[in-house]
């Protein structure tokens, strides 16, 4: 305890605390659950911090689940008069929740299935404008230009779990989410940033007791998987209208949640509105020079090679670099090299190893070089220029705010954070990506 407390960690060392029933009030009996309230804290607060520490004599009592609205009303629209007197309705209400169907994970890449949207507990309607042949389906241009007013009104909030990529997805379609209202990934990530998901299905578990229809139900997995707008459309109809009911009942819960621990105005003032920030990031990407990696895999393909001619010319034979078996072979028993640690498999022949043994002999140092310049290779030279969006031109990662416990973002596909800096190699790499505009400055 002592250890976390004098390097700062003052969250490990409450957890610990936790786990050994130290905080808990004497009368508290033993099988209750001692759950503390959630506060935000800079890191590395001294004993002394101003950051105003909440009295753990009483902890904060546990989330309850709330009940579920089983008043399952949900249809599906089948014409434009039906999709009129929809909108006529909604336009009254202060908050909607909206949730797209797509044909993709991937935001800019996309294309809208159909529009699930609830006004209120218990209440969804799906809007298809793309499914199987045949199909009875709404013209997508027409629903986009309907919803419009409803997503550009600064008088109605739009909530929706992971609203980040609808907003993307309605930008590539030349809308504007101009009000977002409460995500409740954000929101319960503010309340419990170590949990193992923010997901909807785990959120509708744990706070309403209610299992999600499984996505694998409509669309399957592995090779045989399919894209939603094969679906039929009252199958997905019945899946998103509870996904947007379920968010918007969601939404409620933890808003009120948020507010009982004192967390509204974080989310309201910080999380919120970097939402639509991340978005307008992602939907603009990152300039990419392909043509200047093309070339810079070109040459480190032609050093991979010379490499594994002064590999083969150390060890007086051919071997395969990339495997830890044949290494070891040579390393160990034929190098006669001093083994620095085992793993399960045998003599570890990690980083740290060939660091010590490249004092001993030449070729754990050439190894070093030529696992670098093959990871820069695979992972980056190669990797990056298939990522270049075919209309952008651009790389549109993602930025992530519910991934890391500490609050910081994170980034994926790729992961911009990652991209080497230390190495002449590494800052190669970082030339190919360039300014949108030649005039523009950093």
């Amino acid at each position: 305890q002592q250890l976390f407390l004098d390097y700062g960690f003052r969250k490990f060392r409450d957890e610990l605390y936790d786990l050994a029933g130290l905080n808990a009030d004497p009368d508290t009996p033993a099988e209750q659950p001692v759950v503390r309230k959630t506060v935000q804290r800079r890191l590395f607060d001294s004993p002394n911090s101003d950051v105003p520490e909440k009295k753990k004599d009483k902890p904060a009592e546990p989330i309850k689940h709330a009940p579920l609205n089983e008043s399952r009303n949900w249809t599906v629209i089948r014409d434009e008069e039906q999709l009129e007197e929809l909108l006529a309705s909604l336009s009254k209400l202060k908050e909607l929740c909206i949730d797209l169907e797509t044909t993709s994970v991937d935001a800019m890449q996309a294309q809208i299935v159909g529009w699930a949207v609830s006004g209120e507990p218990g209440t969804a309607a799906y809007i298809p404008v793309d499914g199987p042949a045949g199909s009875s389906l709404l013209d997508a241009d027409l629903v986009l230009e309907r919803f419009r007013p409803l997503l550009e009104s600064d008088e109605i909030e739009i909530s929706n779990q992971n609203i980040k990529y609808d907003a993307i997805v309605w930008k590539c379609h030349g809308l504007e989410c101009r009000n977002i209202g409460m995500d409740p990934m954000v929101g319960h990530y503010l309340l419990d940033a170590g949990a193992r998901s923010h997901g909807l299905d785990a959120l509708a578990d744990e706070f309403l007791g209610h299992r999600m229809i499984p996505i694998s139900d409509l669309i399957g997995t592995g090779k045989n998987q399919k894209k939603m707008n094969e679906v039929d459309v009252d199958t997905v109809g019945e899946y998103a209208a509870e996904d947007a009911d379920i968010a918007l009942q969601l939404s409620h819960i933890l808003r009120a949640e948020l507010e009982r621990q004192e967390l509204w105005q974080l989310y309201a003032d910080l999380e919120r509105p970097l939402i639509p920030i991340l978005a307008e990031m992602e939907f603009t990407g990152i300039k990419v020079n392909a043509e200047e990696l093309f070339d810079q895999s070109r040459v480190a393909g032609q050093r991979i090679e010379e490499l594994m001619q002064e590999l083969e010319q150390l060890a007086g034979r051919s071997f395969n670099p990339d495997s830890p078996k044949q290494l070891r072979e040579l390393l160990f028993d034929e190098l006669g090299l001093p083994v620095q640690k085992r793993t399960k498999t045998g003599a570890s022949t990690d980083q740290a190893v060939l660091e010590k043994l490249a004092t001993l002999h030449p070729l754990p140092a050439k190894i070093i070089e030529y696992r670098q310049m093959a990871k820069l290779k695979g992972t980056y030279l190669d990797a990056l220029p298939k990522l270049v969006h075919p209309k952008t031109g651009r790389i549109h990662a993602s930025f992530n705010q519910v991934v890391a416990a500490t609050g910081r973002l994170s980034s994926s596909d790729p992961n911009l954070q990652n991209i080497p800096i230390r190495t002449p190699e590494g800052r190669m790499i970082r030339k190919a990506f360039i300014p949108g505009q030649k005039d523009w400055k950093l």
